[in-house]
């Protein structure tokens, strides 16, 4: 039976628990939040002038303003991301009321602190310690893996969540449909000029036309380019979540010590690959590095620290939230379920 969310999606004028920055430095938390803003707002007009200059290669200043348009239309009517993409992939599952109490009472709390109705909550059976947000309103969710609930202590998990609430609070499904919807449309038109220029090849070859090889070039770099854009989107978007966890818990340590958990595991957990994983860089990645990330966090506590007027948060012991025991050995053939090649809109504490 799956369980009713109890409160509607707060109005307008919905009231919402003032949240504590005590023991953070205020300074340096609105600096980052303001530079996180700024950066996903330039990267989303530059992923917007980009496929307008790509429709501009292709038909000029109409060429420009079509690229444009369709892109409304497309972002106006594209698919949000469903959590049924989750439950075929992984074999996740909504989480019932008596399976696990003290989880739902603690998303429902962050929830309400953020602003937010209580996402529905599904359960993935992956000792992969994992943590997923996505969707919008009454559609929001909340996955949470096995070997999250198992690995991490309350008060790191408890951070994790309050990381994939933000994501919810702050419509970054929402965000990352749009940027995912410009590359698209971008790599769609630059494939389709660079296919004309190779079809008129021929034609060039005898001087019967002239092609434009500056433009052809900028076509062929114009997907990479735009891809790159929307991975610093998201990049900038789970710093931004990185902050709201904090502003949510007032406890950026916490979130450090769950990030450096995490990636430990994780390599743990991928240690019985045959080969060894080849290291990405830094601007192929949807998230950012765990290193850089941790840095953050704590020059935010150590400020918080240093700052006379800051009292020190209250870090009361909370109930633990107990992992669902499921019969048998959540895993597949052996080796650990992981969540990969989440479509987007998907988010991850984690990457």
């Amino acid at each position: 039976m799956v369980p009713r969310r109890e409160g509607g999606t707060p109005g307008v004028g919905a009231r919402r628990r003032v949240l504590s920055l005590r023991g953070v430095s205020v300074h340096a938390f609105w600096s980052q939040r303001l530079r996180n803003r700024l950066t996903s707002a330039a990267l989303l007009v530059a992923s917007a002038a980009l496929l307008a200059f790509v429709g501009f290669l292709l038909g000029g200043r109409i060429g420009a303003l079509w690229a444009l348009g369709f892109a409304a239309v497309f972002v106006a009517f594209a698919p949000r991301a469903s959590a049924e993409w989750l439950l075929k992939r992984s074999g996740a599952r909504t989480v019932g009321a008596w399976e696990a109490p003290g989880l739902i009472r603690e998303v429902r709390e962050l929830a309400l602190a953020a602003g937010i109705a209580p996402p529905r909550l599904l359960w993935i059976p992956s000792e992969m310690p994992n943590a997923l947000a996505t969707g919008e309103g009454d559609e929001a969710t909340l996955a949470v893996s096995e070997g999250l609930l198992r690995h991490l202590p309350p008060r790191e998990r408890r951070a994790v969540i309050a990381h994939e609430i933000t994501h919810l609070r702050h419509g970054d499904a929402r965000v990352l449909r749009v940027v995912a919807t410009l590359e698209a449309l971008t790599g769609s038109m630059s494939r389709f000029g660079v296919l004309v220029a190779l079809l008129q090849l021929p034609l060039a070859m005898f001087g019967f036309v002239v092609l434009p090889w500056a433009a052809v070039l900028l076509l062929a770099l114009a997907p990479l380019a735009s891809a790159a854009l929307r991975l610093a989107v998201s990049r900038s978007r789970e710093l931004d979540a990185d902050l709201g966890a904090v502003e949510l818990t007032g406890d950026p340590r916490a979130l450090a010590s769950a990030l450096r958990r995490l990636e430990a595991l994780e390599r743990r957990q991928l240690a019985w690959l045959p080969i060894a994983l080849p290291t990405v860089p830094g601007w192929l990645r949807s998230h950012p590095a765990t290193a850089e990330r941790v840095a953050r966090l704590e020059a935010l506590a150590e400020e918080g620290e240093d700052d006379d007027d800051a009292p020190t948060p209250r870090r009361g012991r909370r109930p633990p939230v107990e992992p669902l025991v499921r019969p048998g050995n959540p895993r597949r053939h052996g080796r650990p379920v992981r969540v990969v090649d989440r479509p987007p809109g998907w988010f991850e504490v984690a990457g």
